[in-house]
């Protein structure tokens, strides 16, 4: 029987639980009990489960800082993995490597060692073991872990099936009330990439009309089977009227994917990825050794990267797309920017190689095996009574963020989910899918 446990806080059910769940798989093979949480859980955890390590998305928050010293005091172990951790810009990187003074962290495990010096110059040296790590959830483009994945369906006549990624976050704000903008955005207003944000606002949304024009020319082309998957900062109903006001003979060219999906599988199995400048899912196209096409709109500097755009095809006219398409197919290897890619993702990812998830659990394995203060087990009332509330809602299937009421509402009246609590809940890892997805990663090897 494990007598370790560990805890790890998943934040995003589609774009973080297998990533996760693939680190909690290497403790448990290690001897490690690995239990995988939603992130809203993360008080609720210490009288479920115990843990002697918890594994945060961020502690940037004076709540969360407060809970790590609470931790501290009571032998528990912490530690930081980002859910995006690439942190091109200077200022946006500094930003996020501020040492709140409360705070007791153990390990951050970053993205590249850019990040792990900022961290070093922002109070982190002598207080928290910070390492280089990668991106867990780039092992799923490698064996064994890919094989998760089931092969896609077969191209729409064998057509050659096009990816194209979205990333017009910013435009979903511009149809919102101004003090609920203003509001949000009020957090990083101080950082001058952020400063004029409505402007961005604008851009951004000027950039997603421009994209439509570029899908329209794929579409009217017939020659390719085309993926549209949106941002998870997307909403639906901008895409969902476009496309129904289609004729039928295009939309029948046409797959289009929600922003939820996981964006891994649709990477594997295309010809040709098209991303909006600046973006990962390029990124992880060229781990997956895909072709990709960059699509550019104003170059706005909170969009744009000309080092980034570098290493991709760029493509500024929709009446060039389908050449450009067709040019990429008949050369996918892309030799011209295949040194750059790997450099590029040696610095920003440490070199992807499908070993991170595993790198990362024998640093928290070890980090177990070699603690000095022993973890104290007396429990508050409020550690079981949140612990009480998590099983409870795990035994009836349903996340920590399982708001009953709101769900009456949703039901009954058809709301859609505009409040945060359903936004939460709708993003909250199910039982259920933690136990499919580990399920699943035992069955490969």
């Amino acid at each position: 029987m494990p007598s370790k446990n560990v805890v790890l806080l998943v934040e995003h059910r589609d774009r973080d639980l297998k990533g996760c769940a693939l680190v909690a798989h290497h403790l448990e093979r290690m001897g490690v009990r690995a239990h995988l949480e939603p992130i809203n859980a993360w008080q609720a955890v210490l009288g479920a489960h115990q843990p002697d390590f918890i594994l945060f998305n961020h502690t940037n928050r004076e709540h969360l800082a407060d809970y790590t010293r609470h931790l501290a005091k009571r032998g528990v172990l912490t530690g930081v993995l980002l859910n995006e951790g690439l942190l091109y810009s200077d200022r946006i990187r500094e930003y996020n490597s501020q040492r709140l003074p409360n705070l007791h962290l153990d390990y951050f495990f970053c993205w590249n060692d850019l990040h792990r010096d900022c961290l070093l110059a922002n109070g982190y040296e002598g207080n928290t073991d910070v390492i280089t790590i990668g991106v867990p959830r780039f092992d799923f483009y490698f064996d064994p872990w890919k094989r998760i994945f089931k092969s896609g369906s077969p191209p729409i006549k064998n057509r050659p099936r096009i990816l194209l990624c979205t990333n017009f976050g910013f435009a979903e704000w511009r149809d919102r009330p101004k003090e609920t903008v203003d509001r949000f955005f009020s957090q990083w207003s101080h950082m001058p990439a952020y400063a004029d944000y409505w402007n961005a606002i604008e851009v951004n949304h000027r950039s997603r009309l421009r994209f439509l024009d570029f899908l329209k020319a794929i579409l009217q082309s017939e020659k390719f089977e085309t993926v549209l998957k949106t941002h998870p900062r997307e909403g639906r109903n901008s895409y969902e009227k476009w496309i129904a006001a289609l004729p039928v003979e295009l939309k029948n060219n046409l797959t289009y994917v929600p922003s939820a999906s996981n964006i891994t599988p649709l990477i594997l199995d295309c010809d040709l990825e098209i991303s909006c400048e600046k973006c990962t899912t390029a990124m992880e196209s060229w781990i997956a050794r895909k072709p990709t096409i960059e699509l550019i709109f104003e170059k706005y500097p909170l969009f744009f990267d000309s080092t980034f755009s570098a290493l991709n095809v760029p493509c500024d006219s929709p009446e060039q797309i389908v050449s450009q398409i067709e040019a990429q197919l008949a050369s996918p290897e892309q030799s011209a920017q295949r040194e750059g890619r790997g450099v590029h993702l040696a610095k920003w990812c440490h070199a992807p190689n499908g070993n991170v998830s595993a790198n990362v659990a024998k640093a928290i394995a070890s980090a177990l095996e070699n603690r000095k203060q022993p973890k104290k087990t007396r429990l508050h009332f409020d550690d079981y009574r949140r612990a009480f509330k998590l099983r409870t809602y795990q035994a009836i299937g349903q996340p920590y963020t399982f708001f009953p009421l709101q769900q009456i509402k949703r039901r009954v009246l058809g709301a859609k989910k505009y409040s945060k609590k359903m936004m939460l809940y709708d993003k909250s890892i199910r039982p259920a899918e933690v136990k499919r997805i580990l399920r699943q990663l035992d069955e490969i090897v």
